[in-house]
């Protein structure tokens, strides 16, 4: 069972904010509606992006995690 996308952009606003992320976050997409890029309080990860001053990547599985890593411009 996967709960990640129970998760709202205000809870990772809250949990995230006043803390360092680095150069940006790599955010699985299930943790968003499908084939959106917002989250269930329909918050955009465009919104959570700028209200963090990070950049949000989203990616899918494995492969886009890895790829997310070895090149987080993508």
């Amino acid at each position: 069972m996967s709960v990640t996308g129970v998760l709202t952009g205000q809870d990772l606003l809250n949990g995230l904010q006043n803390r360092p992320l680095g150069d940006a976050i790599l955010l699985p997409d299930v943790m968003l509606k499908h084939g959106e890029t917002r989250f269930l309080d329909n918050m955009t990860v465009e919104d959570l992006a700028a209200q963090l001053k990070t950049p949000i990547l989203p990616v899918s599985g494995i492969d886009g995690l890895i790829l997310g890593c070895i090149n987080p411009q993508l």
